[in-house]
Parts: C-alpha cells; structure tokens; sequence
C-alpha cells in the first residue's frame, strides 16, 4: 500500500455519486476554497441520478411537491425555478407553467442535479476546489497515518483525509423463500429492462404496496399491460394521498414519546379527532421533529413502533399524488389491478409460472418489498469488506450503520472512526426520516459545514 500524499487532510473522497453524494460534491465546490480536494467515485456514466432518478422512466413523477425539492438552504425554490425554465427544452413542455404544489417528472429532478453539479464543476475549475471524479466503484478503505486509503476495484487509490460513504440504498432482497430462478421472477424493479418479460396479457404479482408498487403500476400502464395485477403486503395498505396541509406545531412533543409509542399515539389520535389539525397538516407537522422523538423512545418502544406502526405510519407519511391515485383507481375500476392483504412466505418458479404460498399462480412475480439493508446478507462488497476490517458496524435496529448525530460512524466496539461519515439512507435505524430530498437536505448542508471545517478551508458558511 503506497503512503497518503502530502496534503490528504485537504482531500475529502465521496463514494457514490447518486443524489446524496452529488449534491453533497456540489456544496463542497460551492463553498470550499482551492486546496481542498473533492473525489467523487461512482460507477455510472454520470453523477447525480443514482437508483431513484436514473431508474425512472419518463412517467414516474415525484412524490414530494416542486416546492421542497431544493437541495439548498439558501435557494429553497431552486428546483422549481429552474425546471420552469429548463423543462420543456428536455422534453417537458408543461413544466413551465409548474407552482410549488406540482409533482414534476423524477427524472427532471436527475438533470437538475446533474446540472448543478456540472455549473459547480465549472465555477471551481478556475481557483475553486479540484475535483476528482472516478467512474469506479471502491472495493475496500483502509486506515494511514491519519487518512484513509481507498482502494478502487478497477485499479489505483484515493488518499483521503475524510470519507463519506454515499452509498444510497441496497436493491430489495428476497423476504421470503425462493425456489428456482427465472426472469419471471424481478428481484429488483429498478434494473434495467426488467419488465421486459412481461406479456401484454400475462398475470402479475406485485410483492409491496408502497410506492415502488406505483411506480410498477406507472410502467406497465405505459407498455400497455392489460393483463390482471395483483398487489400484495402483509396489511395490504396503499400510500395515502396528497392533500392542501397548513403548517401546524407539532402534536407530541419528546415529553409525551418518553412515555412510549401508546402514549403518544392515543394522544395523537385525540388531538386529530378534537381538531388540532387534519391529519394531513398533523403527521407533516412532525416530520422536521420525528428524529428527535423516535431517538427519545427506549429501544424495546422502538422495536415495537417498528413491528406494530411502522407500516401505517408509512402510508400516511410517505403519501402518492393525486394523479397515481387516479391511475390506481382507473385499473381497479376496469378489473386490472386488485390489492388485498397477503404475506408471501415462498415463492417457487418453473418455466410455465411462478407459484405462491403453494397455491396461488401468476406469470410473473415484481418484488417491490423496501431496500435492503446496508450491511445485512445483501451487503455489498464495500459494506462486507468495512465490517471485516471493523470500520463499521449495523445499528442496533439493522436498519443502517450506527452513526453518531452528526453522520459519523462508529467502529465495531461503538466508537467514532475520525473523519468517516454517512448521509442519507445509510443512517435508517439512527434516523427515521433519512431517505426523500427534504430529509438528506439538512444533512447535507450539516456535513458540509464539517467537512469543510475539518479540512480547515472554506470560503463561506
């Protein structure tokens, strides 16, 4: 392993370039100054996409409103701003006449990430911050003198003073047993061409209700799919729809969390019932300060939030627009869609279908269940081989890594690994509310404020 150059503690590496790492990256440039160095390594042919942009198709829409999708602080409309002016010259003409309540094309979102970071790029290339991009992937991160070293699976390092694991979400796994294999059977929905196999006619399954599920329904509509789908979950609850909400105090405080999840619940509920709010404004009123509560609940109330609420608190929280509501309406009105309750325990597929719970048959099997989790038994070679070398360690809900409240991960004995951060869905288990745009916000303009800090450059915060 060769020594950290001179100046690595000037270097700051981000491994993954999809939303998270690329608007991160793009802070960095803004407001850094010129001998700080930014790498950012990310295998795909552009930064800035990632699962949740590059995987959508022009149909997919957003699930949160133009008005709140602005990464920056500074510039809360920035999204909407610039895709009323850039949208229709990318081939979405009636996204000039967009307001702040419009839900606009996700892939829109992707260019627009894109084009911040490339403006940013080109603002820094005079005496801004050097940046680095490394199309690769990095295959393990080691410790030296201080830094880090990141060997990349392509060939060659990265010396670095500070890392950010960027890494996003993990493609769903299997949460029950398969037998056999078969491109009937979709592992994950946002691989290329995969529905690809579907008929016109064929029968489909859908494992998930949540919005995955809505964007399947999104994409085979568009192929004209008129074969019948059935949706399936354990409650077999549909994201709830978006509405006009006010802005309202928060119904519980920390006080009432602390005396557990019935507690707070029952008292959210009477709140609701009594008029404090309609549910709508009630459960946005609490995002900015669900952290803070879900942090106050014990361990064993948070396990039983996560076992008995979590399913209905997501279909509240994470709501869809009023257009896929109508679109779902429209196939179960015409019999091509029905969602029930179910749990799939196996699954086994042959070359004339695929078989469920032993008797239940369908052409095809969608597995639209949520992401993995980043260091479980769908771990990735980076995730494994940071677990080997102890670097890392999972959070005591397996959800994600175990974080400090700044982002920082902890060691396999619990303590902070100086200058090795996370943001976004890696801090799930920590953070509840870790995956849209307006949640990594925040984070973001947080860690940039450290990062810059610690390298002991920046221009203004």
């Amino acid at each position: 392993m060769t020594a950290p150059e001179r100046g690595t503690g000037r270097a700051i590496a981000i491994v993954g370039g999809g939303f998270g790492g690329t608007a991160l990256a793009t802070s960095l440039l803004r407001r850094g100054v010129g001998d700080v160095a930014v790498h950012l390594v990310e295998p795909r042919p552009q930064p800035g996409w990632g699962v949740a942009y590059g995987g959508a198709e022009p149909w997919h829409i957003l699930n949160v409103p133009a008005d709140r999708m602005s990464p920056w602080d500074e510039t809360p409309l920035d999204f909407l701003d610039w895709a009323k002016a850039r949208g229709p010259t990318l081939g979405w003409p009636q996204a000039a006449a967009a307001g702040p309540q419009t839900y606009l094309p996700r892939r829109l979102f992707g260019h627009y990430v894109q084009a911040r970071f490339e403006e940013a790029r080109q603002a820094a290339a005079g005496n801004g911050p050097r940046l680095h991009l490394h199309r690769g992937s990095v295959s393990s991160i080691g410790r030296y003198d201080g830094g880090f070293i990141l060997t990349l699976a392509e060939g060659g390092a990265i010396s670095a003073g500070q890392v950010v694991l960027a890494t996003g979400f993990r493609p769903p796994g299997w949460p029950f047993a398969v037998v056999g294999n078969s491109p009937r059977l979709v592992r994950n929905p946002w691989a290329p061409d995969a529905l690809a196999a579907i008929g016109r006619n064929d029968s489909v399954l859908l494992v998930g209700t949540g919005l995955s599920m809505v964007d399947m329904i999104y994409s085979l509509s568009a192929r004209g799919h008129r074969g019948k789908v059935t949706a399936v979950s354990r409650h077999g609850l549909l994201p709830r729809v978006h509405g006009a909400a006010e802005e309202r105090p928060p119904l519980i405080a920390e006080t009432d969390a602390a005396k557990g999840v019935v507690h707070s619940l029952r008292l959210f509920r009477r709140a609701v019932a009594e008029g404090a709010a309609d549910w709508r404004s009630a459960m946005d009123a609490l995002r900015p300060h669900i952290d803070g509560l879900w942090r106050t609940l014990s361990p064993v109330e948070q396990d039983r939030c996560r076992r008995h609420l979590k399913p209905f608190w997501e279909v509240h929280r994470h709501r869809m627009p009023a257009e896929s509501a109508d679109l779902l309406l429209q196939r179960q009105a015409r019999g091509l869609l029905e969602v029930k309750p179910l749990r799939v325990r196996k699954v086994e597929v042959s070359e004339t279908g695929v078989q469920v719970n032993g008797g239940f048959f369908f052409d095809h099997l969608v597995n639209c269940t949520p992401p993995a989790a980043p260091l479980g038994a769908e771990a990735d070679p980076l995730a494994k081989a940071l677990l080997a070398a102890g670097l890392v360690r999972p959070h005591r809900t397996g959800a994600g890594f175990d974080v400090e409240p700044d982002g920082a991960i902890r060691d396999a004995e619990g303590q902070p690994v100086a200058g090795l951060f996370t943001l976004g869905p890696p801090r799930c288990g920590y953070a509840q509310e870790t995956t849209a745009v307006p949640h990594i916000k925040p984070q973001l303009s947080e860690l940039t404020r450290l990062l810059l800090g610690k390298a002991g450059h920046c221009s203004r915060l």
